[in-house]
This record gives C-alpha cells, sequence and structure tokens, in this order.
C-alpha cells in the first residue's frame, strides 16, 4: 500500500483489479483522468457561486474568536480575551479561525470575505482526503465515485460554503485516517515522514475540535489488533516486542506533534495544555445547549431528544443512491475481511475496519451516552467522506459483477447510476445555495420536511431575502413617485441580524421595534417567519417550500411621503412556540 502507482494501493489481487474496473475497457489510468477533470469543476464552480452563499449566525463570534487569538499573541500572551469569551469558543482551537482572520486583515474582502472563499476551499481539501483514502482501499474507479458521492451529497456540499467549524474538521479528520492507514499499513518498518503526517493531520483535527480524540482511540484499536496477529502467528517473542515498540514509537511521535499543533492556536489551552483539553472533552460531551429542536413536527428541549434523533437525519437527509450503496457495502466489506483473514493480509483487514469504526463508533457513542443534539446532522459531517469512501467501493463492486454477467448489464449498470446521480445534480442545483437544506424523497423532499424539521437553520436565505426585499421598496418607490436612494428603510430581522445586516444597502437600517419598521424578515426555525403584522411581500423559496419571508409593516408605509398608511394594523400574534426576540 505504497504511493508510486495508482493500482499498487488497492487490497486487491490482479484478477479482483481486472474485474473491479467495471465495464469500461480503456486502461487503468481513465479513473484517474476523470477525477482530475471533476476536481478542476469543482474549483471552478467554487470561485463562480462561493459569493453567492448567505451568511450563518456562528459566523460573527468565530471572526470574533480569531480576532480575540491574534491579540492574545500580538500582545505576548498579555491580553486574555481569548480566554474570557463563553466556553463555546474558548474550549475550542482556532486553527482555522486564526490564519483565516490574519489573512483577512490583510486583505480589502472585510472579516467575511475571506472566510467564505476558505471555508469551500477547506471542503475541497476534504473531498481529495476522500478521494485519495478510497484510492487507497479500492483503485482508481472507487476513489472517482467516492469523491462524486462527497460532492453530490447536499449536506457536504452545502455546509462547504458556510460552515467554518464542522466542514475544516471533517476534512482534517478523513486525511487522518487516510494517514493513520498507511502508517499502520507499513509495518513492521513505519516511514517516519508517514509518522510525521499522521500527526500533523490529527492536530489539525483537534485543533478545530476535540473530537479528534478518536481517532486516538482508532489508532489504539488497530494496534491492538497488529499485536493480536503478531500473538496469533506465533512470532519470536523478541520479534513482538521489537515491532511492538517501534508502532509505540512512532504513534508517540505523532501524538506529539497532534498535541502541539492543536495547542499552537489554541490559548486557554497552550496556558494550561494538561487540564483544559481533559476538560473541554467533558464539558463538549454535554454541552448545554438551551434551545428547542423541531423533530417530527414537535418543537422538543435539545436534551430530551429521542433516541433516533441521529439515525432519522441520516436516513433522510442523505441522497437515496448514497444510502444504497453504503448498504451494499456492508456485505461487500465484510467479505474483503474474510478474504483477507485468508490471505492474512492485515492491510487488507485494517482499510475497511478503521472505515467502520470511524462511522460506527461516534454513532453508537451518541445513542449510548445521548448527548445535546441540535441543527440536524452538522455535528457529524465528519462520517460523510468515510461513507463516501465505502458507497465509492460497492459502485465499482456492483458494477464489476454486474459486467461479470454481461457487457451490456455493465453498461446499464452505469447508465441507471449515471442517471441517479443526474437527478440528485438537478435537485441540487434547482436549491442552489442552500443544498444543505436539502431532504431526500423518503421524507417528500424540502417541501415534505416544512414544518417537520429544521431546514434554513442557520438563516443564509437572508441574504437573498435582502436582495428581494430592496427590490420591493424600489419598485413600491417608483410607483409612488418616492427617491429611493435618499428614503431611509428600516427593518426588523427576528433571529440573527448579521445574517441580513451584512447584506443590507446602506439606506436600510435595522430596528429591533416592529410597529416602527417599514419590513420584518423572518426564517422558518422557530416559527420566526409568523409573527408580525403586515402582508407577505416576497419570500424566498425552493422546491415549493418557504425559507424565509419578507413582510411590508403598514405602521410606517412611507409615510413620510404619501401622508397615509393602509393596511392591516394587527399587532404581533403569539406563538406556542414563540421565536427569540428580533436581533439589535
Amino acid at each position: 500500500m505504497n504511493e508510486q502507482h495508482p493500482d499498487s494501493q488497492s487490497p486487491l489481487s490482479p484478477q479482483e483489479k481486472k474485474a473491479w474496473e467495471g465495464p469500461f475497457p480503456p486502461g487503468p489510468h481513465l479513473f484517474d483522468w476523470l477525477s482530475s477533470a471533476l476536481f478542476i469543476g469543482l474549483a471552478v464552480v467554487i470561485l463562480m457561486t462561493f459569493m453567492d452563499y448567505g451568511l450563518s449566525w456562528d459566523e460573527p463570534e468565530q471572526v470574533r474568536y480569531g480576532k480575540l487569538i491574534l491579540d492574545f499573541f500580538s500582545s505576548g500572551f498579555s491580553d486574555r480575551g481569548a480566554i474570557e469569551v463563553w466556553p463555546n469558543l474558548s474550549l475550542r482551537g482556532g486553527l482555522f479561525d486564526t490564519p483565516v482572520q490574519f489573512l483577512a486583515s490583510l486583505s480589502s474582502w472585510g472579516d467575511f470575505g475571506v472566510r467564505r472563499l476558505a471555508i469551500p476551499l477547506t471542503g475541497f481539501v476534504g473531498i481529495v482526503g476522500c478521494w485519495r483514502m478510497a484510492r487507497l482501499v479500492g483503485g482508481a474507479q472507487a476513489a472517482f465515485w467516492a469523491a462524486l458521492f462527497l460532492i453530490l451529497t447536499p449536506s457536504y456540499y452545502g455546509h462547504m460554503f458556510i460552515n467554518s467549524s464542522d466542514i475544516p474538521y471533517a476534512a482534517a479528520m478523513i486525511w487522518a485516517l487516510y494517514y493513520l492507514s498507511r502508517l499502520l499499513a507499513a509495518l513492521p518498518h513505519i516511514p517516519t515522514h508517514l509518522s510525521v503526517k499522521f500527526g500533523l493531520t490529527l492536530g489539525a483535527a483537534l485543533g478545530v475540535r476535540i473530537g479528534g480524540v478518536l481517532v486516538i482511540g482508532y489508532s489504539g484499536l488497530l494496534g491492538l489488533f497488529y499485536l493480536g496477529r503478531w500473538l496469533q502467528n506465533r512470532l519470536p517473542r523478541r520479534e513482538i516486542i521489537k515491532r511492538t515498540r517501534h508502532l509505540a514509537l512512532h504513534l508517540l511521535l505523532s501524538f506529539t506533534i497532534a498535541y502541539l499543533v492543536m495547542i499552537a492556536f489554541w490559548p486557554k489551552a497552550l496556558l494550561d495544555p494538561l487540564r483544559v483539553p481533559l476538560e473541554t472533552i467533558l464539558f463538549m460531551s454535554r454541552f448545554p445547549w438551551p434551545g428547542d429542536v423541531l423533530f417530527n413536527g414537535r418543537f422538543t428541549p435539545s436534551g430530551e431528544l429521542p433516541w433516533n434523533y441521529l439515525p432519522l437525519y441520516f436516513s433522510i437527509k442523505l441522497p437515496e443512491c448514497l444510502l444504497f450503496f453504503l448498504g451494499l457495502a456492508i456485505p461487500i466489506s465484510w467479505g474483503r475481511i474474510q478474504q483477507a483473514r485468508l490471505t492474512g493480509s492485515g492491510e487488507h483487514i485494517l482499510a475497511f475496519s478503521l472505515l467502520w469504526m470511524a462511522i460506527t463508533i461516534p454513532l453508537a457513542y451518541v445513542l449510548i451516552a445521548r448527548p445535546v443534539l441540535y441543527d440536524g446532522l452538522r455535528h457529524f459531517i465528519f462520517l460523510m467522506p468515510p461513507m463516501a469512501v465505502l458507497a465509492g467501493v460497492a459502485v465499482t463492486a456492483s458494477l464489476a459483477r454486474l459486467r461479470k454477467r454481461s457487457q451490456r448489464a455493465g453498461i446499464w449498470g452505469v447508465i441507471l447510476l449515471v442517471i441517479a446521480l443526474a437527478s440528485l445534480t438537478r435537485v441540487m442545483v434547482g436549491l442552489h445555495p442552500y443544498q444543505y437544506v436539502y431532504f431526500n424523497t423518503l421524507v417528500g423532499g424540502v417541501q415534505g420536511a416544512s414544518g417537520r424539521f429544521e431546514r434554513d437553520y442557520w438563516a443564509t436565505a437572508y441574504r437573498e431575502a435582502v436582495i428581494k426585499m430592496a427590490e420591493h421598496a424600489r419598485e413600491e418607490a417608483r410607483v409612488r413617485g418616492i427617491d429611493f436612494e435618499n428614503h431611509t428603510y428600516r427593518v426588523t430581522v427576528c433571529g440573527p441580524l448579521i445574517s441580513a445586516s451584512h447584506f443590507l444597502p446602506e439606506n436600510f437600517i435595522s430596528e429591533p421595534r416592529l410597529n416602527h419598521s417599514d419590513y420584518f424578515l423572518g426564517f422558518t426555525r422557530w416559527n420566526c417567519n409568523r409573527p408580525g403584522s403586515g402582508q407577505i411581500a416576497t419570500a424566498v423559496t425552493r422546491e415549493g417550500a418557504i425559507l424565509a419571508v419578507i413582510k411590508k409593516i403598514p405602521q410606517r408605509a412611507l409615510q413620510d411621503h404619501v401622508g397615509s398608511t393602509t393596511g392591516d394594523q394587527s399587532t404581533i400574534t403569539s406563538l406556542d412556540h414563540p421565536p427569540p426576540p428580533p436581533a439589535h
């Protein structure tokens, strides 16, 4: 399992490699060329569309944290603002926020401009990591399908433009799994450069979220597996001790590098490197998020969600084709592992075991420990790259088996798969730039999920809502003969003000008092779109489902210019589940 030749990374026999090429007669490098074309196309799409996406309401705090960390270092550790902020920030590393904020300080794009490009580029790195991992365990064709599956996973792709916490973590995690696989497969002689690369990628994961400790656990479990194999094979005691010491020293090197990377941009841990990481693990396992979550049509406290919250979300948020091939990957992986046991090929067992551990252990922890959950799959995006890898391997195996039946069957298998992926692509294009709100047909799509599950919980639709509101105001001003540019409009925003105010034109200002406003913006979380008087002027919709509403408030209704107002004078109606007060 080295990197000298694409096919040498596959844990398959030469005969299996030939069969697993599927219904394509060209040479073994065809899928490497296809993968290159896929990555070039993705890079072009990122550069053309990254400014289309809105702003999540987490971004201001993460920008602030990056600034506080820079202040901490520039002051010679005397400015303790990064340590004294609320625990959700101080008990996590700033490995992403700090360098991005430093670049932002040198750029004319402002605090959020650089981040809006840095997040999708980091997601791109995660897709390449998924491709490398799949290439390692299944060859060139599996790698192409795995990368394509991850790109066409709306929850990953959509977050890739707006989520500066979970996407960097997911990208670092898949690379850490990749280098852990290569490190262990190199036994009994591990090159030092692999230990260094594993340490750097593991440190990157830990430097974003403490959850990277999962990889340390995987390392220990797989190390015990190798020790068991050596004992089972009755290796000389001296050889077992030698190999165990060699593995332990290389893992120690990797963990030391990872620890240093982790605390490098984490002020609180840098000043107390032993206690703070342990405190963070305990704190984050019971993170006290007090909000209510819309789940299956009911608002439920985040700490009281049923056991099936996460399994159900995975079943309705992942594309059907990914779920199908992930299901096929179970027997295929088991067959690979059994075959590897017969041939004594431990690295082949390692490859699939590590991927399944990376998926099942976090899920098992959630089902057993029942931590606080919210925002759907957001905190579990890091499971999607390993899922895509296994799905890519399953596609390759399935096409090979169809080809064994007949060349025509193999070709039809590819045609059906391409049709399914093209249909998914059409849905994602239709949702743009809100791919992360996607739901599959098992729940009736985005429209079927309306009123039952959280959709645009980060209010990213406020960017488009502001554009529509300004267009409505401009048209109304034209009809009434009012100078739009010199008229001041007041806007009440329900929920995260920054998601709207960042995009407001200069003549629009925020107003917390609804009866003093011209417009009201509401997204669908916590029924934020329901309160307020006046008619819906326009709305942000996708697949027939409302993501945000823009209401024209009649109280002011341009009375400074037309002398009177008309329309509904009702006040905000009370709700069974009232939204948070309008931000100001």
